[in-house]
């Protein structure tokens, strides 16, 4: 049954079936995954930008994007016959969804209180914020999370992009200061030297003075490609690895924070005026797998109150294993 006093959202379409999270349980289900994906792209770099798949399973599977090596001998004879051989075996690699929710409870007098409608709506007002919420926990889940599956009294947990990048040993984790040759050589040379190319590469904010540096001294200006205006900033940079123009994006600190807690492990030291986090990939070989997209479910309430649940189920599909990127951790920026 809807919730009473209504929802922000009784303009929206109930959930279609195979959108449905909780397997028609009887509660009212609205499909928010739109919603989720143009909020705030902004503050949520990664999560945002990468492309999205749908799926139909908590432990997705897939073969590992590999090139085989150049064969020298590849050459034959006129008349020669067909002969086959299996000279590229790529793995098999699983990864795990994560649910991850957000719940909102409002008590039913501040819903019809006039003191609360004079400033505005306050149910929309915390659904907004809560749905924030959720992103900016999902954006520190695609970097982060640390793959965990047990059984069902435990959470699941994906295999989040460090370490993707950490498990194919492409981490440069030394604590020395940010140059151009470590930017280049090291790290878009990286992906290059396991046959990807760098599109992206995302840089903490302490590094993004260094990466602006790079070129003072013989250009007054950095020209912003997508704006196509003269800015004091870098957002995209030509080198010999990409044959494109590798675009650059400042994530926030407070998804490199280094959270230990809760089941995660850090692979590197978190954020601050000393030390940050410079990650190159090749963005089309890393997905949103999404297995049950974003609803806000109503429960049947027992008091006066409303309440709704923000869930999503989903994970990191990392087409290459983590050879489709490399990180440099711990710069620091002089």
């Amino acid at each position: 049954m809807a919730a009473p006093y209504g929802t922000p959202y009784d303009w929206a379409v109930d959930a279609p079936s195979s959108d449905k999270f909780t397997w028609n349980s009887g509660v009212r289900e609205v499909f928010m995954h739109p919603r989720l994906t143009s909020l705030s792209p902004e503050q949520t770099k990664l999560w945002s930008m990468l492309d999205e798949v749908r799926g139909d399973s908590i432990s997705p599977e897939w073969m590992q994007v590999t090139l085989g090596a150049i064969d020298v001998d590849n050459a034959f004879a006129d008349a020669a016959d067909y002969s086959f051989t299996d000279g590229n075996v790529p793995s098999r690699i699983q990864n795990v969804c994560r649910i991850q929710r957000k719940t909102v409870k409002l008590a039913g007098a501040s819903l019809v209180d006039r003191t609360f409608s004079a400033v505005g709506k306050l149910k929309m007002q915390q659904m907004d914020v809560r749905l924030r919420e959720l992103k900016r926990d999902l954006n520190h889940a695609a970097w982060n999370s640390q793959l965990k599956l047990e059984n069902e009294l435990t959470e699941r947990r994906t295999k989040g992009l460090w370490h993707w990048l950490s498990g194919s040993s492409n981490i440069d984790n030394s604590g020395v200061a940010l140059t151009e040759l470590l930017f280049k050589q090291t790290m878009l040379k990286g992906v290059y030297d396991d046959n990807f190319e760098a599109t992206d590469v995302f840089i903490s904010p302490v590094l993004q003075n260094v990466v602006d540096n790079f070129f003072t001294a013989t250009k007054p200006g950095f020209m912003d490609g997508d704006g196509q205006k003269f800015t004091s900033y870098i957002n995209k940079y030509v080198s010999p690895w990409s044959s494109t123009p590798v675009n650059l994006h400042t994530e926030r600190s407070i998804y490199f924070d280094a959270q230990s807690g809760g089941g995660e492990s850090a692979l590197y030291t978190a954020d601050d005026a000393t030390h940050g986090q410079c990650v190159a990939i090749q963005r089309d070989m890393f997905k949103k797998y999404i297995f049950r997209p974003l609803v806000m479910i109503e429960p049947e309430p027992h008091g006066d109150y409303w309440e709704g649940v923000y869930q999503i189920d989903w994970g990191i599909q990392a087409l290459a294993s983590g050879l489709a990127g490399f990180a440099l951790t711990n710069k620091t920026p002089s």
